[in-house]
């Protein structure tokens, strides 16, 4: 018998409210320790353009953010934004907490913030990986 789960990934929201609690908490050292106008406003404008950057990719904006997942017991297949798909025959599970899990794939590490996952897939993702690998 052969299992199949196909994972729709969304936007996480506790990695982005950490990241964009970090970004601002440095932004204000920024301001507040350092006593150069001039180099607190390159260092803000520095940090802003990162904040922008990065949130482009917690948000899954960007063209080569994973969209869609499909594991069987056999392979995984990753979906992208540009609707290009990879498929890996091979697939192990190489950490997995209770907020994320990252599985590696050929070359490519697949990172799924388990936030962004409903609960009915969440606990399809632990009974494959269970099954499949040692993680």
């Amino acid at each position: 018998m052969t299992e199949s789960l196909t994972l729709e990934l969304k936007p996480s929201k506790i990695y982005l409210i950490l990241s964009l609690s970090i970004h601002l908490l440095l932004i204000f050292c920024t301001w507040y320790y350092f006593h150069n106008i001039w180099l607190s406003i390159g260092i803000s404008i520095v940090l802003a353009s990162h904040l922008y950057y990065f949130s482009r990719k917690i948000l899954l904006l960007n063209n080569n953010s994973t969209k869609k997942i499909t594991i069987n017991n056999n392979s995984i297949v990753v979906e992208n934004n540009q609707n290009k798909s990879n498929k890996y025959p091979h697939f192990y599970c190489e950490y997995q907490s209770t907020l994320l899990v990252i599985i590696s794939a050929g070359k490519e590490s697949v990172i799924i913030f388990k936030d962004s996952l409903e609960n009915q897939s969440l606990s399809g993702l632990n009974r494959i990986l269970g099954k499949n690998t040692k993680c």
